[in-house]
């Protein structure tokens, strides 16, 4: 029996578990028309005890999705991928009382999110960190009937790819990829798929300190409760004196998988 099979009844558990939080939110997220560069399905996740424990007093739902699998590794880990560390998806989130909801606020629940995830990874002391002076309004964005505001902008970060091996991350990439296929069991693919294996001649320093750059959509839909949704890209320079900006190749296509999102009510 392998480690996916195993994880399976935990993830379900999880599962439900973020099927009753989106249930409590009152609405849902559809990522639709994935191209074929990224995994056609979308994990959900509960967000609330990660932003608790980060300080955070809001609850809501994670969608996302991440680089398509090729040759048993998502392309997220793939420093030669243009979808190299990129994530798509979106946060249905609600603080606990009625308010103007800052920038600050925002790329604050972003911030815990990736530093979360780079712990899972075995980052110690993770830096995320909005970079100064790079959000720019980019206008309006209407998201199915709802009209929310665009902004572009720069985190820097941390990669999660490095010499660690934490013990939970093959459970912890075991569940995902469960959640993976609940969504769409069509998908084919392991936790292996999500746990890069760093050698001495990779591009990047271990977990190397990069530029995500990409787009933060805010759409309220009440007075207690909004969506937020993010796609990014990287820019880097890798060890060989090589810099890399993979948003100028794929802006286009994130925005426009950004507005082809559907908000569902329950």
């Amino acid at each position: 029996m392998n480690l996916d099979t195993i994880v399976s009844p935990f993830a379900h558990i999880h599962y439900a578990l973020s099927k009753r939080r989106e249930r409590q939110m009152g609405y849902r997220l559809v990522l639709h028309g994935l191209p074929p560069h990224w995994i056609p399905a979308t994990m959900i996740f509960d967000m609330a005890p990660v932003w608790k424990r980060f300080g955070l007093d809001a609850i809501g739902v994670n969608y996302f999705t991440i680089g398509a699998v090729k040759s048993g590794l998502s392309t997220r880990y793939d420093a030669d991928s243009a979808y190299y560390q990129s994530w798509f998806g979106g946060y249905i989130v609600q603080f606990p009382n009625p308010r103007e909801w800052t920038l600050h606020d925002h790329f604050e629940l972003g911030v815990a999110d990736q530093k979360n995830w780079l712990k899972l990874y075995g980052v110690e002391n993770p830096f995320v960190e909005v970079q100064n002076g790079s959000v720019k309004n980019r206008g309006a964005i209407k998201v199915s009937e709802f009209r929310g505001k665009l902004y572009e902008g720069n985190i820097w970060s941390n990669t999660d790819a490095g010499e660690a091996k934490p013990f939970l991350l093959p459970y912890m990439m075991a569940g995902m990829a469960n959640l993976f296929t609940f969504d769409n069991p069509n998908v084919k693919i392991t936790g292996s798929g999500f746990i890069p294996k760093w050698h001495e001649d990779e591009p990047l320093a271990p977990f190397q300190k990069i530029l995500l750059k990409g787009y933060m959509a805010f759409v309220p839909l009440n007075p207690s409760t909004t969506v937020m949704l993010y796609a990014n890209a990287c820019e880097f320079t890798d060890r060989h004196g090589r810099n890399v900006d993979t948003f100028e190749k794929i802006a286009k296509e994130l925005r426009r998988l950004m507005e082809s999102v559907t908000i569902e009510k329950l």
